[in-house]
């Protein structure tokens, strides 16, 4: 005796038990998130000048490779927040992945937003001062990505350490290309 028809064709289960697939990539998701807070910060920057501080852009770099290395020493390490909390066990229990997610949409949220209000205050000075910023906001977005890929049930499983230290070495190979961008390629002070 054979089983009932489901009406699906043959291989096919249904939507119940079929795992959810994410629409795109965890590095896209978070680079979407980074544009959307960018932008809506940089609304409330042209709206509302007093969010941002109110000395305009101005050269303060000399470009020196020390400014390059403090730099990058600066950004990898509110990078590390996420890529540890993913290397680490902190998906593994509520509190921890709740105190994960927090830290690590803090460091994207307030990222995005210190940089959108500038951007609505000064949008003709500042962009000049950033040629690193997609290059910064792509490390941010890789390293936010190992901690959503491993807070995600699915992504949990034995391959996921591999994982965390390719985001961790991209990570670390965009940081440096951001910190040599922004050093060498904006306008220098006297």
């Amino acid at each position: 005796m054979t089983a009932p028809s489901s009406g699906l064709p043959a291989g096919a289960t249904s939507s119940s038990t079929r795992t959810p697939e994410m629409p795109l990539h965890p590095v896209a998701l978070v680079v979407l998130a980074i544009v959307a807070v960018t932008l809506l910060a940089a609304i409330a920057g042209a709206l509302m000048p007093e969010l941002a501080p109110d000395r305009g852009p101005r050269p303060t770099l000399h470009g020196t490779p020390g400014e390059a290395l403090s730099i990058l020493l600066i950004n990898v390490r509110t990078l590390s927040l996420p890529l540890l909390l993913s290397a680490g066990r902190w998906h593994t229990s509520r509190l921890t992945r709740y105190v994960g997610d927090v830290a690590v949409a803090a460091i994207v949220v307030a990222n995005a937003l210190l940089v959108g209000v500038a951007l609505g205050r000064y949008p003709a000075e500042l962009p000049r001062y950033l040629p690193h910023l997609a290059l910064e906001d792509l490390a941010l977005a890789v390293a936010a990505s190992a901690w959503v890929t491993r807070r995600l049930p699915r992504r949990a499983a034995a391959g996921a350490p591999a994982s965390v230290l390719r985001c961790a070495l991209l990570t670390l190979t965009v940081a440096v290309l951001a910190a040599l961008v922004e050093v060498y390629a904006v306008p220098h002070a006297s």
